[in-house]
């Protein structure tokens, strides 16, 4: 047992278990006095900061000292009835005498008066021992005096016995005095604890961040609900938004279960944290009570698990739960929930003006002086056989140089990212030549999953930061794709 200082002694707070009741804080000299005046005993408890459970206190310096003292009895010395140090005359012969004891049936009738010493030698006269009457007693007087004796002893017998037995019941506790563990969240010791810990670390806040966050953060744990675990929440969320650190505030707000203001602060983040906002706004779908603030906060994690998450499976999850929950509130993820012919025709036509415009630049490349008085059209065509390729053709007039063309055909096959003439009437060795060239793509087709995947890439390629349901314009593309 290692003492402490006097001085950290003296400043620690003591709080107290005496017969199943708390009391406290006591300083070090209020507890010694109380053990000295009984008030506690050995059975008692005591608690401060740094302990973990209640104690006996007759365990812990400096009381178990304290206890050991009142077990010692008190050493009184009375000077005057001491010995005296001068030796003991000695007026007796060094030979032992040989005494006759006078019988006591004798002395019985002798006058008082006249008593002399019941000790006599045989031999020669001694000088007495005692003096007159001093070692004679009448036996009427002896036996008054051995009676008194005896009533009086007995009574102080009772005497000590009775008050015995009511100081050790009133100062034994018993077996369920008080509970061994402290209270963690409830109790006057406990509280006072939590509220001094939660002062002090947000008079420390700015100076020892590290520290007085993690303590304010075990204040806030031990009861979120309470005003201290409230200010400590909000002193740890000021704190973040001042050193600019939104997503840890957004992290304590998840714990306090308040995902709706937690998604604010990690979408402001730099750069913003999506996982963690995503997971905030489903909680807040799961929180919310209202129909249109659920299907909001579900339709906003759709948003994020496909764009920028691209968490396609999840989403597909998320946007059925949608549309199950929500039949009658329109989404923009209808996309997601058709077929796969039906995606094929919806995703081309929301960007057939990429292949508008890559056929456009294919002919100013490969027919330079040939211009057409309208634009091409471009479309999937599917096949009997199911088979998918991408078409562009143009019917019309055109000017050659100098001389205009009616009826101009001219047909392409979108095949390896590149426009084939497969097909027109131009002149005829571009028709022999264009023959050729259907003859040698006529495999060159794609499956109904193939023809999706495709599109499905290419757009996502020229569009990364959209998602595949959403609409787009010309002024989207790359433009180093358009030449």
């Amino acid at each position: 047992m290692i003492p402490m200082s006097e001085t950290a002694q003296e400043s620690k707070q003591y709080f107290l278990g005496v017969n199943g009741e708390q009391s406290g804080p006591h300083s070090e000299h209020e507890v010694l006095s109380k053990i000295r005046t009984r008030e506690i005993t050995s059975e008692s408890y005591v608690w401060y900061e740094g302990l973990e459970d209640w104690q006996p206190i007759a365990e812990l310096y400096p009381f178990a000292d304290a206890f050991k003292n009142l077990d010692k009895p008190a050493l009184v010395q009375n000077q005057t009835n001491a010995p005296s140090s001068e030796p003991i005359p000695d007026n007796r012969s060094s030979t032992t005498p040989n005494v006759t004891l006078v019988d006591s049936s004798v002395q019985a009738d002798c006058d008082d008066s006249k008593l002399v010493s019941t000790f006599a030698t045989d031999a020669q006269s001694m000088a007495p021992v005692f003096e007159g009457n001093e070692a004679v007693f009448s036996y009427a007087n002896s036996v008054r005096n051995k009676l008194f004796i005896f009533l009086g002893g007995g009574g102080l017998i009772l005497a000590l016995l009775a008050g015995g037995f009511y100081f050790f019941a009133s100062s034994s506790p018993t077996e369920t005095a008080i509970d061994p563990h402290p209270p963690k969240t409830k109790g006057p010791s406990a509280e006072s604890l939590r509220e001094i810990q939660f002062r002090k670390a947000l008079s420390e806040l700015t100076i020892k961040p590290t520290e007085s966050l993690q303590v304010l953060l075990g204040v806030f744990e031990t009861n979120p609900n309470d005003p201290i675990g409230k200010q400590a929440l909000d002193a740890m969320v000021s704190f973040y938004r001042q050193v600019r650190k939104p997503s840890e505030a957004g992290r304590l707000l998840m714990k306090a279960g308040q995902p709706e203001e937690a998604v604010k602060l990690f979408m402001v983040d730099d750069p913003p944290a999506f996982q963690e906002a995503e997971a905030a706004y489903f909680a807040s779908y799961q929180k919310a009570s209202e129909p249109g603030a659920k299907q909001q906060y579900l339709a906003e994690s759709v948003r994020l698990l496909l764009q920028p998450l691209v968490n396609e499976r999840l989403a597909m999850e998320r946007i059925e739960q949608l549309q199950k929950e929500f039949p009658h509130i329109p989404h923009p993820y209808q996309y997601y929930l058709k077929s796969e012919p039906e995606k094929i025709q919806d995703l081309f036509s929301r960007f057939s003006f990429f292949f508008v415009q890559s056929l456009i630049s294919h002919l100013e490349s490969e027919f330079p002086h040939l211009n057409l008085k309208r634009r091409p059209a471009v479309e999937v065509k599917r096949s009997k056989q199911g088979r998918y390729r991408i078409e562009g053709s143009y019917k019309g007039e055109v000017s050659l140089k100098q001389d205009k063309l009616n009826n101009i055909l001219l047909v392409f096959w979108y095949v390896d990212d590149q426009w084939h003439l497969v097909d027109t009437n131009l002149t005829v060795e571009r028709q022999k030549w264009s023959k050729k060239e259907r003859d040698n793509l006529a495999e060159s087709q794609f499956s109904e999953k193939g023809m999706l995947k495709y599109l499905e890439q290419l757009f996502r390629t020229q569009f990364p930061s959209t998602p595949l349901h959403e609409r787009v314009s010309v002024t989207s593309l790359k433009p180093k794709e358009i030449d």
